[in-house]
């Protein structure tokens, strides 16, 4: 009952947000049929008048031990479908949105400007399915969970954060999601009363929930421009986490294939991310 919210998406639809931003008291719902992602501004607008804010958007592992080999698993990812994007921006259906920038080297991130005293909607699509990135790469077993992160600022400051949210999601082929759905529920549907009541019951929303920074602090650290994911890191990352952990973390980077040092990309130096979702 306490454990956090899981959303299902299928692959390549649009989800639309709309985004009304409040920086002091954020309340954040999702409704509708479309995946719409709203944030509502509460309280006085005048603040803001003339202000630009920049939101950035991404797509990371939920998995710690996935977190540390984020870059190298996006660059399989990006080899593989080298035409592709894990998540974007399509312009033509978003409105109130300036400046997108899907950016063409980092294909788990988008960011935009907006204005937050009017009404924005920001459709995007997120291309990877969550089997992607498990050993044998396709459907029939379980897939890794993502977390969409959003992060704002302040045009005037890009290095203060004013507001970071983030939710866990799985992608699934087209209509896979759906499926996943009408699963679930019937097999709570078999379960005795007593039990149904230990469970989150299902919503057509999902409210994406407030974080800090430093709340991926793993994610940062395979990020920081200063380090490496070397033999003596490793190490280091041995004390930090439990021994289960450290021996999944090998074995992925074992199976991956990847190297286990790597220089990281500029964009996870960013660390979490900000906002929202609905159907």
């Amino acid at each position: 009952m306490n454990e956090e919210t899981m959303t299902y998406l299928n692959q390549g639809l649009y989800f639309s947000f709309t985004i009304n931003q409040s920086i002091h008291s954020n309340i954040f719902y999702i409704s509708g049929q479309s995946y719409e992602i709203k944030l509502k501004k509460v309280g006085d607008l005048s603040e803001m008048k003339g202000k630009m804010l920049k939101t950035i958007i991404r797509v990371c592992f939920h998995d710690r031990r996935l977190q540390y080999i984020e870059k190298e698993l996006i660059e399989q990812w990006k080899e593989q479908r080298p035409s592709e994007r894990v998540i974007e921006i399509d312009v033509p259906l978003s409105y109130g949105i300036q400046d997108v920038r899907n950016d063409l080297k980092n294909v788990n991130r988008s960011e935009f400007y907006w204005d937050p005293t009017k009404e924005t909607g920001v459709f995007i699509r997120i291309n990877c399915i969550s089997t992607e990135f498990t050993p044998k790469k396709h459907g029939g077993e379980k897939g890794v969970p993502f977390r969409i992160l959003i992060e704002t600022y302040s045009k005037d400051d890009p290095t203060n954060c004013l507001h970071a949210a983030s939710c866990q999601v799985k992608v699934f082929k087209p209509k896979g999601a759906d499926r996943k759905h009408k699963t679930d529920r019937e097999k709570m549907s078999r379960k005795p009363v007593t039990e149904q009541e230990k469970f989150q019951p299902s919503y057509d929303c999902t409210v994406f929930t407030d974080c800090s920074l430093d709340a991926f602090a793993l994610y940062n650290l395979s990020s920081n421009s200063n380090m490496m994911i070397g033999n003596e890191i490793l190490q280091n990352l041995s004390k930090s986490i439990d021994s289960d952990e450290y021996l999944n973390l090998m074995e992925t980077i074992n199976k991956s294939k990847i190297s286990p040092i790597s220089k990281p990309s500029k964009s996870q130096q960013y660390g979490c991310g900000e906002n929202i979702f609905s159907k």
